[in-house]
């Protein structure tokens, strides 16, 4: 009455039930649980009540529980419901009140029973480890290897979800491990999934830099990096790779004179990247006086017939049109 009906004060509420328990031990009603547990339970959260005390209050109350539903026919249930009622509220303090051995006597036997559920070796293994159990006891090894296994497996499951949703995720990973070519799939694959046209550039970017640097593919490379620069105007980057590609292979354009003509490519592409997006204007800048030091020599055009200003064809893979300048 004093719980259910008065409200009255929990100190008052606890000091009832712990006589009325104390007194009638397992005749106790299963009415009395509930307003023990509660008062209990705020009074130790208050600094009202110690560790033992709690200890020894538990123990009672389960005590009854259990004599109850094994012996009680007429009200065996519902002694199992206010046992079950208990443990939910004893659940709230039980980290600060049991140690070790209290876990591993109420968690383990849950593992005996299932010892493959990932979820529930996840949860035992954490508990124990928080409760201070050591970690080289044989139980603790036991549990953290089918832990670790657990999550590993989990784990893969989910970067493996991931990643068939995003595609993109795939072809980083697939370049971090070498796979270039997949890479470059994965990445087409992330364009025809996504209708914001700025990760479509930014993946356009990704492959052409996958084609040039690692593929060898240069032709490719460009044709990609420009696709990248449309869907995105006004933006250096895409130009300043074909400037890096262009620079990278002028040694393998043919005689002198057209690797030269070859650096003027570059050179133009890096002009223009500085020219659309001040973001790369430095580095444009750099690399612009890098290769001005490999212009045509103007002494060997006129030996050649020609002139400054005229407009010459790019040899090997190329092809651009540029302006003669030395």
């Amino acid at each position: 009455d004093m719980y259910y009906r008065l409200g009255s004060n929990k100190k008052d509420i606890y000091e009832v039930a712990k006589k009325s328990v104390e007194l009638a031990g397992n005749a106790s009603e299963y009415i009395i649980i509930g307003p023990y547990a509660h008062a209990m339970v705020q009074l130790f959260l208050e600094g009202e009540l110690s560790v033992e005390q709690v200890r020894e209050g538990h123990k009672l109350l389960r005590g009854v529980c259990e004599y109850n539903m094994a012996n009680n026919e007429h009200y065996a249930a519902y002694y199992e419901q206010s046992m079950a009622n208990m443990e939910s509220v004893i659940k709230k303090i039980e980290g600060e009140v049991y140690d070790c051995v209290y876990f591993k006597e109420k968690l383990l036997p849950q593992y005996e029973a299932d010892p493959e559920n990932g979820e529930l070796i996840k949860h035992i293994y954490n508990k124990l480890l928080a409760q201070g159990c050591d970690k080289t006891e044989p139980i603790m090894v036991e549990l953290e290897a089918k832990y670790a296994k657990y999550a590993e497996d989990v784990n893969a499951e989910l970067m493996a979800e991931l990643e068939r949703n995003n595609p993109a995720i795939a072809g980083k990973r697939l370049y971090d491990e070498g796979d270039y070519q997949g890479s470059v799939m994965k990445y087409k694959e992330a364009i025809s999934l996504t209708e914001e046209v700025d990760k479509q550039a930014e993946y356009y970017f990704v492959i052409a830099s996958i084609e040039g640097r690692k593929l060898r593919n240069y032709a490719a490379a460009r044709q990609s990096a420009m696709k990248a620069a449309k869907l995105r105007p006004n933006w250096g980057q895409p130009y300043m790779l074909i400037g890096d590609l262009y620079g990278l292979t002028s040694r393998n354009c043919g005689d002198n004179w057209n690797q030269r003509l070859a650096v003027l490519a570059a050179i133009d592409k890096y002009t223009y990247a500085r020219s659309i997006d001040v973001e790369v204007a430095s580095e444009a800048n750099k690399k612009i006086a890098q290769y001005s030091q490999s212009k045509p020599d103007k002494e060997q055009a006129f030996m050649m017939g020609y002139e400054e200003g005229q407009i010459m064809t790019v040899g090997c893979w190329i092809g651009e049109k540029v302006k003669l300048r030395f």
